[in-house]
């Protein structure tokens, strides 16, 4: 009970970012980030921060030189009306393995 009332009063803000008791709460909301990310690592395709997923290869568009690869970008984010996971589209411009001089 009492990790689930320290969250609640970070994220209601009873508990400032300058606080020691509030890396308890900052230390909660990254693990459940993390764990969403991984289970997005686990079925999609992630590249650059590990914010983006990628679908597979089969919903992507070919283009002669690169591929567009369409996909979402998420993060859980705490706000003062409590955790968001914030959800956008995304769209990722990959190459595939190539020398340098056949590209230029």
């Amino acid at each position: 009970r009492k990790d689930t009332a320290t969250l609640n009063n970070y994220l209601l803000g009873r508990i400032d970012d300058n606080q020691e008791e509030s890396a308890e709460p900052r230390d909660v909301i990254q693990a459940m980030d993390l764990a969403i990310k991984t289970s997005m690592h686990l079925r999609y395709t992630s590249s650059g921060n590990g914010n983006a997923f990628y679908m597979s290869r089969a919903e992507h568009q070919q283009l002669n030189v690169a591929d567009i690869w369409s996909g979402l970008f998420m993060r859980l984010r705490p706000t003062k009306s409590g955790l968001v996971l914030n959800v956008d589209t995304a769209a990722g411009y990959l190459m595939p393995d190539m020398n340098c001089v056949e590209y230029a």
